[in-house]
């Protein structure tokens, strides 16, 4: 779960739409898609938000440097993972200067 809020962390457990489990052959295609997408990564002109977190059991924070960095188009490079959170400020504003950036 990507939140400390406890109060997002109880919405998150009650709701009856979300299904944890995921098929082996979905998580199979997303391995092969995100090889092709790392490989790829200097042929997208399109500027791209990573959201990226250290403990982050899906998918690995070097992997996703190397794709960020990998990247023709230079974008600020702002590093936080509090959403969802009583203590999100900081990331709204990273989203912002994105944002902005992207103007």
């Amino acid at each position: 779960m990507l939140t400390h809020d406890r109060e997002q962390a109880a919405r998150y457990d009650s709701d009856p739409l979300i299904f944890r489990p995921i098929a082996v052959n979905v998580l199979l295609d997303l391995h092969d898609t995100s090889k092709r997408l790392l490989a790829d990564a200097g042929a997208i002109q399109t500027p791209t938000l990573m959201i990226g977190v250290g403990k982050d059991w899906v998918v690995s924070l070097k992997a996703q440097q190397k794709f960020f960095d990998r990247q023709p188009i230079s974008m600020p490079r702002l590093n936080h993972g509090k959403f969802q959170s009583s203590a999100s400020e900081p990331a709204n504003f990273a989203l912002r200067v994105f944002k902005h950036s992207c103007s």
